[in-house]
């Protein structure tokens, strides 16, 4: 985002970062859905224009009677209504929607899967920075993530170890990845650990709000001395006193 700024020939001086974060108080990890239960991909949020559905659609219609995966959507949005009618066109068997959770049971909600899942499309870049996968990290859960590699979701995957990513269009890769962490449950579990902790961390609240007073304090310092420097030549520029 900060680059599609300064593309727009605005000064990389002027603009201030400060990642988002989520709630570590009120979203905790629970525990993991039961050994024998299918693999579940939770999507929980808006799915909105901004998202990747044609990807999974591809990859869904393959699996769609594999009771083996589960997929679940958790929201409302511009496209939900758009799958959903894709869904009982192609006679989906193992998918789910459900309403938005409500803020309390958030965790309870993001927990119920085995891995949250993300989407972004590629003209979106620099555009939004989906902010489900902080609510994800702080669950403990880990992220797939379908939408281009220079996102900010991508490059948090790929820094923390957390999650996989997967390029919008390879439903290929996608139906690949899925059927191999089906056989790996253990990886699951192990990226899950690095999404928590990478969430503590970085993440958290606390560390969020933090951020955020540190660069208002750093604007607050810039405007002083800026006042302070315009008062000065104000002050230079007034007639000498007679006498």
């Amino acid at each position: 985002m900060r680059n599609r700024l300064i593309k727009r020939d605005i000064a990389g001086s002027k603009i201030h970062v400060a990642e988002n974060w989520a709630d570590g108080q009120i979203i905790r990890p629970v525990a993991w859905p039961p050994a024998g239960s299918p693999l579940t991909v939770l999507y929980s949020g808006n799915l909105g224009l901004a998202h990747d559905v044609e990807t999974l659609q591809r990859a869904v219609g393959q699996l769609k009677e594999d009771q083996r995966f589960r997929f679940i959507f958790a929201g409302s949005g511009a496209r939900r209504s758009e799958l959903e009618a894709w869904c009982r066109l192609e006679n989906v068997q193992n998918i789910e929607f459900r309403p938005y959770s409500s803020r309390s049971l958030l965790g309870e909600s993001l927990g119920s899967a085995h891995i949250g899942l993300i989407t972004q499309r590629d003209s979106c870049l620099g555009s939004v920075v989906p902010s489900k996968i902080y609510g994800l990290l702080a669950a403990g859960r880990p992220v797939l993530f379908i939408g281009p590699s220079a996102s900010t979701v991508a490059q948090i995957i790929e820094r923390f170890d957390c999650g996989w990513h997967v390029n919008c269009g390879d439903e290929r890769r996608l139906l690949h990845l899925l059927s191999e962490l089906l056989a790996n449950p253990s990886e699951i579990v192990a990226s899950g650990k690095r999404a928590r902790q990478a969430f503590m961390e970085n993440y958290d609240r606390p560390l969020g709000v933090e951020r955020i007073c540190r660069l208002i304090g750093a604007c607050d310092r810039e405007q002083s001395r800026v006042t302070f420097q315009t008062l000065a030549t104000d002050y230079d520029r007034l007639p000498a006193a007679n006498g």
